[in-house]
């Protein structure tokens, strides 16, 4: 239907879709249609929803320049039928060149969703370049290299139901080397997966994540409800300048922090409480009940509860067994009589009975008795029966299996049950006024309860490796969150967003610690110590003094500690005393040796990175050194290590070990294979080994490349030896380049230092302008700011020699570049060349700027100019002041100018003349 219309519109693409539902009648499942159907009902219900959303973008889009941009690619992750990325084509179609449209790029796991996106794009837009990835953007290894000035990713509508995206996508920007790029992320907040009360959360982190993995800024951001109630959320998170390129570093230098220890212990308080305390369906004995003195025993409630068991009312079974326990119904016999009762109540259904049968059997010791008695209560609902499961399956007690994902669902069950307890008991509260003293004592249980639930559910959920929204989600689950709470929180907060609470230093107690501190919290506060903590806000900043000597001392005397309670101590402790002291050897001597090994001997999951940090860090044996790194070359790798984590579980290898163990290998194809096999997990010293010295042995092997490693460092930034000049050429191969790109995008300092001038060698401009301008923008370097400014002029209309009044994209990056040089350059010649731009433009203020720093560098005869520039300022400003004396005061009209720039360009809003 679409290939008979003369000219197809975006919009066309609905009417057609309705026309072929039309005979199916009302659809009320999506999820049952086949295929074809269900692509159709999908463009119907969902395609209007994505045009109008875009639409509300409008303003933002131009204002950041995509309808003036010489060429643009666009990346549409989990993009289905391709509803964003059509509908940014529409808006660019109608508001720029869709010619500056260089290739569209769709990503998705879904053949047949692809399929159907190819052909939207053939008929509406046959000119446009696509290409289309059947792939999971989500995989540890995807990514898309751009080779567009400006690269616009859409993430539309993949977020809410992948929290994994909200990291990933910060590294999908960093791997696609976007130079000037906008990602527009676009998502409903209706969705079923959204946690909707943390709707301005979730989007922040979002924001936050990758603002501050890749430079990007936030530009845009805004709520859109539609017609039919849809509300939705767009954010367009944008690196506008050439001059931000560089990405910053991630050192998170509070990333190894304690968040808590998790509650244990079973709670196994009897739950004797009487059974006239609970609403009941039958109202003859609850009337009943009213008249009989509920605050003391007497032989009229003994009587009471034994006609109440003969009539089948089972709590009294209950009642009758506390009774017993109690000694108010005599002693012979008397347990015996309890547990017969609670039996026959439990029989009958009363979860109160199976938790007093289970709280019995384990007083005694026998698990396998007692845990029975919680299964059937936790059907039940009882919410302290769900808890102590959850604990059971959470940590392995009692012998039972560890299962995590089973823990998880019936803490979640428990918090379900305890908040309609909770709540409904409140409101009962509310209604009557009155608050029976038994009343307050199961809400306070149920409140503990609670609170140790979120607890281990919030630690539980860090093991796994959740994102911090879904943690911070549970936290939100508490009613008034105890302090153990809110300290987990914090930590919490520290260690995933990189940010903390205005509050962080009375909420940890950093700096007046409590006689009841914690040792795990005495761990904290050292981690604090020793880097020190600033926290802005308010009206004056707090701090927490750096105090190395003081968390040293604090650290080693928790490591002492042979009383210690803290079960994880040795996991955490050691670890970080190892690092420490190994920056700190004239105090502590040669002690991180012998804090590496004892972390390696109580943590057997990290064992493979604490021994190899030992060979690599300590002064021992060569023969031992060289025992690490051939152990761990060929198995045993860390589970969690970043250098080991890429391995399967069957095959897991430390990469660097196999690095190292090459060079004693003795066989020279096994050595190639570690080699490869460490380069296939992505260590970037291997990478740089493959791009860099096997370049320097197969073809001029009697260079000495690692002495000319040593004249750069391992700093960033460094300009190469003119050694190098040779090298270049070489590098520049595709055999060689492609592993040292790889090793760059890790952030490898000495590749990061070459590879700008092994691009300048190959015919891929691009690359060379990223690379050349993360190095020079870290630098500072003017020749290389030159050679990019040359780049980019290449692709502009008009060169500085020209004003003009609206540039495009590549032209605001020149006059951008262009300041930045004039800003730190002595020649005053180029100065003056900027200067005169601005001049030309009637920016008389910049140009003076400008002329007046040419003349400080030197620059001559600019004093005639800088007098003119001067004299039509002068004539200006007389001339603005003559104008407000002629017509109404200045104040009565600023209300109007302001509104009507708003109404203007938003980028020149503030102009008013």
């Amino acid at each position: 239907m679409l290939h008979k219309r003369e000219k197809t519109l975006l919009a066309d693409l609905i009417d057609i879709a309705d026309s072929m539902l039309s005979p199916f009648g009302d659809i009320t499942d999506e999820m049952s249609l086949p295929t074809e159907l269900a692509f159709l009902y999908d463009i119907k219900s969902n395609l209007n929803d994505r045009i109008l959303c875009f639409a509300k973008m409008d303003r933002w889009l131009s204002y950041q320049g995509v309808n003036n941009c010489e060429e643009i690619t666009i990346v549409d992750y989990g993009s289905g039928q391709g509803f964003a990325s059509l509908c940014l084509l529409d808006w660019i179609s109608r508001k720029g060149n869709i010619d500056s449209v260089k290739q569209i790029k769709l990503v998705d796991k879904d053949h047949a969703a692809l399929k159907r996106a190819l052909l939207h794009f053939s008929i509406l837009y046959p000119k446009v370049e696509v290409i289309a990835y059947e792939d999971d953007f989500l995989s540890k290894d995807f990514a898309i290299e751009c080779n567009s000035i400006l690269t616009i990713n859409l993430f539309s509508h993949v977020l809410s139901s992948e929290f994994r995206l909200i990291d990933h996508v910060s590294n999908l920007i960093l791997k696609g080397h976007n130079l000037l790029m906008h990602n527009i992320i676009l998502d409903e907040l209706s969705s079923r997966e959204f946690p909707n009360k943390l709707n301005k959360q979730y989007f922040s982190f979002i924001h936050k994540s990758i603002k501050d993995k890749t430079g990007c800024e936030g530009v845009a951001s805004d709520n859109i409800t539609l017609q039919r109630g849809k509300s939705f959320k767009y954010d367009i998170l944008s690196r506008k300048s050439l001059l931000d390129i560089s990405i910053p570093e991630q050192n998170n230098i509070f990333s190894n922090l304690c968040p808590g220890e998790p509650i244990k212990k079973l709670y196994n308080v009897p739950q004797r409480i009487m059974w006239h305390k609970q609403p009941h369906e039958n109202k003859t004995y609850c009337e009943k009940l009213g008249t009989i003195n509920k605050n003391s025993l007497n032989q009229e409630t003994v009587a009471f509860y034994e006609k109440a068991t003969k009539d089948g009312i089972t709590e009294a079974y209950n009642n009758l067994a506390i009774l017993y326990f109690q000694g108010a119904l005599g002693s012979e016999n008397a347990e015996k009589k309890a547990i017969e009762l609670f039996e026959l109540a439990a029989i009958g259904g009363s979860d109160k009975a199976m938790m007093n049968l289970a709280s019995y059997y384990m007083d005694k010791e026998n698990a396998n008795e007692a845990i029975p008695y919680y299964i059937l209560a936790a059907e039940k609902g009882n919410a302290i029966a769900l808890f102590n499961l959850a604990l059971l399956a959470n940590f392995g007690l009692y012998g039972q299996e560890k299962d995590l994902i089973r823990a998880e669902k019936l803490y979640r069950e428990c918090l379900s049950m305890l908040e309609k307890d909770l709540i409904s008991s409140g409101e009962l509260r509310w209604k009557s006024l009155i608050i029976d003293e038994k009343d307050k004592d199961m809400d306070f249980i149920n409140y503990q309860i609670q609170q140790s639930c979120c607890l281990n559910l919030m630690l539980l959920l860090e093991v796994k490796g959740e994102h911090y929204v879904k943690i911070l989600d549970v936290y939100h689950k508490a009613m008034s969150p105890s302090k153990e709470l809110e300290y987990t929180k914090e930590i919490l907060q520290v260690t995933h967003e990189g940010c903390f609470s205005y509050s962080i230093l009375d909420i940890l107690s950093l700096e007046n610690p409590t006689e009841k501190e914690k040792p795990f919290q005495k761990y904290n506060r050292a981690i604090f110590l020793y880097n020190g903590l600033i926290v802005k806000g308010g009206y004056f900043d707090r701090k927490l003094k750096q105090d190395i000597d003081a968390a040293l001392d604090l650290m080693k005397a928790l490591a002492e500690d042979k009383n210690n309670s803290w079960e994880d101590r040795d996991k955490y402790v050691y670890h970080t005393l190892a690092i420490w002291t190994k920056s700190h050897k004239e105090k502590f001597g040669d002690l991180s040796e012998i804090y590496w090994r004892k972390a390696a001997e109580c943590d057997s999951d990290y064992r493979c990175e604490y021994l190899t940090n030992l060979a690599q860090y300590c002064d021992i044996s060569e023969e031992e050194k060289r025992s690490i790194w051939k152990e761990f070359a060929f198995g045993g790798g860390c589970k969690h290590c970043h250098e080991c984590d890429n391995y399967n579980e069957s095959k897991r290898a430390c990469p660097k070990a196999q690095l190292k163990w090459s060079e004693f290998e003795p066989q020279d194809i096994i050595a190639t294979n570690l080699i490869n096999q460490s380069a296939s997990q992505h260590y970037d010293a291997a990478l740089f080994h493959l791009g860099y010295r096997c370049a320097i042995s197969d073809n001029i092997p009697s260079l000495k490349g690692d002495e000319m490693l040593s004249m750069m460092g391992n700093t960033l930034y460094v300009h190469p030896p003119k050694g190098y000049n040779l090298l270049y050429p070489i590098l520049a191969k595709d055999v060689y380049y492609d592993y040292l790109q790889r090793a760059a995008e890790l952030n490898y300092a000495i590749t990061r230092n070459i590879i700008p001038f092994a691009a300048e060698q190959r015919a891929d401009r691009y690359n060379y302008i990223y690379w050349a301008s993360i190095f020079c923008m870290g630098k500072g370097d003017i020749k290389e700011k030159r050679q990019i400014l040359s780049f980019i002029q290449s692709y502009c209309n008009r060169t500085l020699d020209n004003y003009f009044n609206k540039p495009t994209i590549c032209e605001q990056q020149m006059i951008e570049i262009a300041k930045n040089i004039a800003n730190n350059t002595d020649d005053s010649e180029f100065i003056c060349k900027v200067a005169n731009f601005y001049y030309q433009g009637e920016f008389m203020s910049i140009a003076k700027d400008y002329y007046k720093l040419a003349k400080e560098k030197g620059a001559k005869d600019v004093d005639k100019i800088l007098d003119e520039i001067n004299e039509v300022i002068k004539r200006d400003k007389e001339k603005s002041l003559e104008y407000y004396d002629e017509n109404e005061p200045f104040e009565s009209n600023w209300a109007d100018y302001l509104s009507d720039a708003f109404e203007g360009d938003p980028g020149n809003m503030w102009n008013i003349d």
